[in-house]
């Protein structure tokens, strides 16, 4: 069964989460809320997604809003492409939430009937037919009926304390009473606030970064410098172009890809780079040396790859559990986690890495978070009378360890080389009882990998990607 996408007639849908002002709902009066569709995928969940204009600026380009949506209609997890985004009371969100419940698309059945109009002839002939209201006429009130008369807003206002009356159409009467002066006003003093709940966001998360770019750099490993592997004018310049990055451009990427996959620059990043989900352990394992190996596997790498339909499933529930297990992660170890976007090496950056969390310690980033949800354990044990149910597990000495040969080992160290940490979080979660390792960073293991990947990457990585670009 293919999925199903909706532009109209959209189901109502409910959010745990209180919106305590109507920053949302004054976007969606305003039209603000553009291009919302509704995926249904056959497994019972729904994506929507929608893009809202900036009030700030209708020229750049609209913040990009996500919702996951499970069988009951609940939004179980929402994300926006806006600093705000990394929390859950998001006025985008709130608008695109509003624009669901509240959206009345025009259709053929809203208007008046155009087909099968009798013709005058038969109107003429047929003159026996009543209006609907001539055959149900209004029944007659009672002498005792009280007659209500038509209460303009302006007595509402003059007469009676309507203001103090906690309700929606207490709120739309004080907006429509406002002078046009009163409304710029307070519309310009929204955009302050929001300018300034962004900038402490950006704030905030520059402290976290300047962080990172110390770990990057004490925490470094020597590697080959780049003039060892001489460049052709195309790939030099190339590399310059899409590859080196400073650090306020690192940071700036970090931020704008705080949504991860549902951004269009995270894609575009990670394309041009060595990434530790699959990439690094696929370069570490490769066995065939030889350039038509090596070219074979810059190849699987820029060519377009279908999942299949079980690949799809499984990428679809871990995004969709997600969320949850970070919940869960955060409850069950009492930890601080904020989201993280793209993150490149400042010294290599043909490398990156996208944690799907980083763990706060004292205000301080301390831990990298990788999450895995496996389908296969979702109604069974992890480890279940101490054997693991998962291939890249095992028990050594009583003790659950991650596997090194595994890809997701590799992924975890590339995790904390790129994010200069010496930790990574390990968590495996399902709804019976998920399972946390901390996987200490190798460094005989980043070494050897590390630079493996880098001559790949010189010899036939960047001429590959700096040949496409010419064609």
């Amino acid at each position: 069964m293919t999925d199903l996408t909706l532009s109209h007639g959209f189901q109502s849908i409910s959010y745990n989460v209180e919106f305590t002002n109507n920053k949302g709902k004054k976007l969606y009066d305003s039209n603000h809320v553009k291009n919302v569709v509704e995926i249904k995928c056959s497994n019972g969940w729904s994506y929507i997604k929608g893009s809202v204009i900036r009030q700030t600026s209708v020229t750049l380009e609209p913040w990009k809003v996500t919702l996951e949506i499970d069988e009951t209609r609940l939004v179980f997890c929402a994300s926006c492409g806006c600093p705000a985004g990394a929390g859950a009371k998001c006025k985008h969100i709130a608008a695109v939430i509003w624009y669901i419940n509240n959206e009345d698309g025009t259709s053929k059945t809203s208007l008046p009937q155009e087909w099968g109009t009798p013709t005058n002839s038969a109107q003429n002939k047929y003159k026996k037919g009543k209006r609907i209201e001539d055959l149900f006429p209004r029944k007659k009130l009672k002498a005792n009926t009280i007659v209500t008369t038509p209460v303009c807003h302006s007595t509402l206002v003059d007469s009676y304390d309507i203001f103090d009356i906690p309700c929606s159409f207490s709120n739309m009467l004080k907006v429509t009473s406002l002078s046009e002066v009163e409304r710029e006003c307070k519309l310009c003093l929204n955009d302050i606030l929001d300018s300034l709940e962004n900038q402490f966001l950006i704030s905030s998360y520059k402290k976290h970064f300047s962080l990172i770019l110390f770990y990057q750099k004490y925490n470094d490993i020597n590697l080959f410098l780049a003039s060892m592997f001489p460049l052709k004018m195309n790939e030099h310049i190339f590399y310059n172009r899409y590859i080196k990055v400073n650090q306020n451009a690192c940071f700036n990427i970090f931020i704008e890809t705080l949504n991860q996959s549902d951004s269009d620059l995270w894609f575009e990043n990670r394309k041009n780079r060595i990434s530790a989900s699959t990439k690094a352990h696929k370069i570490r394992v490769c066995r065939n040396l030889t350039s038509v190996g090596q070219l074979h596997l810059v190849n699987t790498f820029l060519k377009e790859t279908n999942l299949g339909k079980k690949g799809s499933i499984n990428v679809t529930y871990g995004k969709n559990t997600e969320g949850v297990a970070i919940d869960a992660y955060k409850q069950m170890f009492d930890k601080e986690v904020i989201k993280s976007g793209l993150v490149i090496c400042q010294f290599i950056p043909w490398l990156c890495a996208s944690p799907d969390g980083l763990v706060l310690k004292n205000g301080k980033i301390d831990a990298v978070l990788e999450i895995k949800c496996p389908i296969s354990c979702r109604s069974k044990p992890i480890v279940e009378n101490g054997i693991p149910n998962l291939k890249y597990l095992l028990v050594e000495n009583g003790i659950l360890k991650l596997k090194k040969s595994s890809m997701y080992f590799t992924q975890c160290q590339i995790l904390m080389y790129c994010t200069g940490l010496l930790t990574c979080e390990f968590f495996i979660y399902n709804n019976i009882e998920p399972v946390a390792l901390t996987i200490q960073r190798d460094e005989l293991f980043l070494t050897n990998t590390v630079k493996k990947i880098e001559t790949f990457f010189f010899n036939y990585y960047l001429p590959e990607l700096a040949s496409r670009q010419l064609l």
